[in-house]
């Protein structure tokens, strides 16, 4: 359910400290982007994920939004849980 808090059985998984390090979307402080993985780069948004210390570069996109689904689609080929993925409106 995605509460820190509720540590109801129901609500709790086994997971590796790695798996769990990737679960979490974390909005980065001074980012041009809302996105997890999407930078401003010129006047394209680029999208990269880091996987266990590898950047995998997806490319650059018109608009943040088709960055941030590549990346999420990128994210889910390595493995990333579904908490992870960015939120589209």
């Amino acid at each position: 359910d995605g509460d820190p808090t509720n540590n109801n059985l129901s609500n709790l998984r086994w997971v590796t400290a790695k798996e769990n390090s990737r679960a979490f979307n974390r909005n980065q402080r001074n980012s041009s982007s809302m996105y997890r993985g999407v930078q401003k780069c010129g006047n394209k948004w680029r999208a990269r994920v880091i996987c266990d210390g590898i950047p995998h570069d997806i490319g650059r996109f018109k608009y943040e939004s088709s960055a941030a689904i590549a990346w999420n689609n990128r994210a889910i080929e390595l493995g990333f849980s579904k908490e992870a993925l960015n939120k589209l409106f």
